[in-house]
């Protein structure tokens, strides 16, 4: 979902997905560093405060944890409907909501 961005803490990655894919800009250069490819359409990602961790939400029904380090999969949730996600400061807990107006807390 293009446009929807986050920067880490220290401002200088920024985190956009489009299509299906999840990249990784850096935020000082524009160069891209890294991308995801999610397989759905992604409608929401959140990004770790110390920039070490992407979560992805899309239309088939996962949330997915990503290295954004490597670009390597970490982990795959099924959730139906996901429309957002977000990750806690500690990188602990997810949370994912659905178009139903449920919410998801995984630890």
């Amino acid at each position: 979902v293009s446009g929807h961005g986050m920067y880490t803490s220290d401002q200088n990655q920024n985190k956009n997905s489009t299509a299906t894919m999840v990249t990784l800009w850096d935020a000082v250069t524009g160069k891209k560093r890294r991308e995801m490819p999610c397989g759905d359409a992604v409608n929401s990602v959140a990004l770790s405060s110390d920039g070490a961790t992407v979560v992805s939400g899309d239309d088939g029904n996962k949330v997915t944890l990503w290295d954004a380090v490597t670009g390597e999969k970490r982990h795959e949730m099924q959730c139906s409907n996901v429309s957002s996600v977000a990750l806690s400061s500690d990188g602990t807990t997810i949370v994912s909501g659905d178009g139903s107006r449920n919410a998801k807390v995984t630890l």
